[in-house]
């Protein structure tokens, strides 16, 4: 169990690392987008449900139904400037990364069409198809 010292660190560099971002978000984005990483910290998961969950049972917020908070973060990720977020934040880290650092990314993705019944199932992008698909 974490102390009150620890939740404070982690609630003070949550905001830290939003601040960032000011500039791309608009302030309820900035909000919604720190609650989202905040259930993600506590949740320790990155699935919208889970997340909701977390969120959820940490305010006390019963009039909300998951289904629905699910369905705002997502509207929400749709709209943020995901691309000028990534740069804003790599530019950052600029006087850190040496020429021949490598830097990598993760387009991998495994879609199940014709799934019946796979745990931990979720929405993945193909990006060899520009679609969106169950998979892992």
């Amino acid at each position: 169990m974490k102390t009150i010292s620890e939740k404070n660190k982690i609630r003070s560099e949550l905001h830290n690392f939003c601040k960032t971002f000011e500039r791309d978000l608009t302030k309820s984005q900035n909000g919604r987008f720190k609650e989202m990483l905040h259930g993600v910290i506590s949740g320790k998961s990155s699935l919208l449900s889970d997340i909701a969950r977390e969120n959820r049972s940490k305010k006390g917020n019963n009039e909300k139904v998951v289904r629905k908070q699910v369905e705002q973060y997502s509207n929400m990720i749709e709209k943020m400037p995901l691309e000028k977020m990534m740069i804003r934040k790599l530019s950052g880290f600029r006087n850190q990364i040496k020429s021949d650092t490598p830097i990598y990314f993760d387009l991998v993705d495994i879609s199940k069409e014709f799934y019946k019944k796979l745990d931990c199932i979720g929405t993945t992008w193909n990006g060899s198809e520009g679609l969106s698909g169950k998979g892992y």
